[in-house]
């Protein structure tokens, strides 16, 4: 009897695991679709001060996961990784993970550290 109840628990704990990494591919997708398209800076924030250096950024995400980006003045095509709500560009000159703070059609809201200073990009898609 005890082991018949082992198993039913080992089979519920791995069919709730199942979904729970389905739903998270799910949701992980959904962020991917919305992401896709040129997305230009409207405001910025650099220590929490707004800041107008950052004029003319933009972000522009593609299919199969690539992404072009203008920080900082440099110009970078590379493919990036999504975990979560954790965007890491791979192979970047840049060292920097971007947090997706918010996401919608038309908004998107950005932080990272670059440098020990933390950055707020506030974009609209075009």
């Amino acid at each position: 009897m005890n082991v018949l109840k082992t198993l039913s628990t080992l089979f519920i704990l791995g069919s709730l695991s199942f979904i729970s990494c389905s739903a998270d591919g799910a949701a992980e997708e959904k962020t991917i679709e919305l992401l896709q398209g040129h997305w230009d800076l409207v405001e910025a924030y650099r220590n929490g001060k707004k800041t107008e250096t950052l004029t003319g950024t933009f972000f522009e995400f593609a299919p199969e996961n690539k992404l072009t980006y203008n920080l900082a003045g440099l110009r970078e095509n590379v493919t990036y990784e999504l975990d979560g709500q954790t965007l890491t560009p791979i192979d970047s000159r840049q060292k920097v993970t971007l947090a997706i703070e918010e996401l919608d059609g038309q908004k998107l809201i950005l932080t990272m550290v670059m440098r020990n200073t933390p950055f707020k990009f506030m974009l609209t898609k075009k």
